[in-house]
């Protein structure tokens, strides 16, 4: 997380994503072999397909030598950062020199997360998006969420990337970029979750047609049209103080069928 800067939208800034034999300008032939070109002096100015590196220094936690991350966008202009698979967030030339036991949080919370999911992008044109990201990644499809809504298998699963398009997005004109994010957790209950959400001051948003505002919960129940259960699966959604929207789900969650949305093709 980061303050954002006076006047900078509020919201998913961008998502990162992880590769074997990470190397920056192996990564950004790749990328210009598909459209994608170096752009501005920042990530922050970059226009549609186009690339940047920068390079973090020792004082913001990177490498001695600073530490490359590489970023770039799609069609729309989605953000996207590139790192080598063992990256994680820390010092030395691929970022993965990290605390060797994680600091312990101050006070101990009502839920606890293992694990990423997934992103979801609200995208302009799905068919192209799904183009790029599939040409570029190789990402085979692990799950339907309805006609023409494949789920984008990442890694060894159940990681994945969802793409959206038009519509409304619970109860509001869907703007393009990062949907929400997801989150996992062991012991998946949408009574409990809701229960424990409620005591830090999530409440249950009252009319399903309602704009998502700030700290608000729904729980979405994804019938067999778009690839979930039978009698639905339910999907639970909820909003922090700025109003950006989270999912959680079971740790077995891959975005397809059964109750926990566990079910997916092998």
């Amino acid at each position: 997380m980061s303050a954002a800067a006076p006047g900078e939208k509020i919201g998913f800034h961008h998502f990162c994503m992880t590769v074997d034999g990470f190397g920056v300008d192996r990564v950004l032939q790749m990328l210009a072999d598909h459209g994608v070109t170096p752009g501005g002096p920042a990530a922050a100015a970059l226009g549609p397909l186009q690339s940047f590196v920068r390079m973090r220094s020792e004082a913001e936690g990177g490498g001695k030598e600073r530490t490359p991350e590489l970023y770039f966008t799609d069609q729309d202009g989605i953000l996207v950062q590139l790192q080598d698979a063992s990256y994680c967030g820390g010092a030395g030339p691929l970022g993965n020199i990290c605390l060797a036991k994680p600091e312990a949080p101050p006070h101990k919370g009502l839920l606890a997360v293992r694990d990423m999911s997934h992103v979801t992008l609200n995208v302009s044109d799905k068919a192209r998006s799904i183009a790029f990201y599939q040409g570029l990644f190789q990402m085979p499809i692990q799950a339907h969420q309805g006609p023409n809504t494949p789920v984008f298998g990442i890694g060894r699963g159940p990681q994945f990337l969802a793409l959206s398009a038009g519509g409304a997005n619970a109860g509001a004109p869907r703007k393009m970029g990062i949907g929400h994010a997801c989150m996992l957790m062991d012991g998946f209950h949408v009574d409990k979750v809701l229960k424990a959400l409620a005591e830090v001051g999530v409440k249950p948003r009252g009319n399903d047609s309602s704009p998502v505002g700030p700290l608000v919960s729904y729980v979405r129940m994804r019938g067999e049209e778009a690839g979930g259960a039978k009698g639905g699966t339910p999907e639970l959604y909820f909003s922090d103080p700025d109003g950006i929207l989270f999912q959680l789900q079971d740790a077995s969650y891959c975005g397809g069928a059964g109750y926990l949305g566990n079910v997916c093709r092998g």
